[in-house]
């Protein structure tokens, strides 16, 4: 693991209510950051303390699509049924309906979206399924927002993470499906 250490987190106001006792979906970006820095990685075990991380199928095939070195793999393999790390569950009727709302939320994307038009599949199906679990009010956490259109989704807060040794910031938000909005951007669409 290229682990480096990290500065400590920036976190928007009210954060902590915010995420308390929360199912929190972990897109592939955020996914590998933590998986890379383990200073990082103890922060955001301490911040989220009271909360669960999901990982999605989709997402733990995108960290390890690209990975062909045994050893390599298998480590993030290790990482992604860490203790940390609660899989989402995926039966049929889950899937179906990320199937369904995957593609209306690219048409909604593409629509009114702006860069949300350049999302994933693996984006898509992730929207979709929370989209979906919406009852839950699960969240999300990724770095790309523009994947995540505000059309949909409404972002709760944002962290942000300094790296000590070249100074750059990277922001990672806090993102929650909006029913309202997505009820809004849908008669938009039937507008067409």
């Amino acid at each position: 693991m290229n682990k480096k250490d990290g500065m400590p987190l920036f976190i928007s106001n009210n954060f902590d209510d915010q995420i308390n006792k929360k199912e929190i979906f972990l897109d592939n970006d955020f996914l590998d950051a933590l998986y890379k820095n383990e200073s990082l990685l103890k922060e955001v075990l301490v911040l989220f303390s009271k909360s669960f991380f999901l990982i999605d199928s989709f997402i733990g095939f995108e960290f390890l699509q690209t990975i062909f070195i045994s050893e390599e793999r298998e480590t993030r393999e290790k990482f992604l049924i860490s203790e940390f790390f609660y899989p989402a569950v995926n039966h049929p009727e889950i899937v179906l309906k990320m199937q369904e709302n995957g593609p209306l939320l690219s048409r909604m994307y593409a629509h009114q979206g702006g860069n949300s038009k350049n999302a994933s599949i693996t984006d898509l199906m992730l929207a979709g399924k929370i989209m979906y679990l919406k009852k839950a009010n699960p969240l999300l956490i990724s770095a790309n927002k523009k994947h995540f259109s505000n059309c949909i989704f409404e972002t709760m807060g944002v962290i942000t993470w300094e790296k000590p040794t070249t100074g750059d910031s990277i922001s990672y938000f806090l993102l929650k499906f909006s029913d309202d909005r997505f009820k809004a951007s849908y008669a938009k669409l039937q507008k067409i």
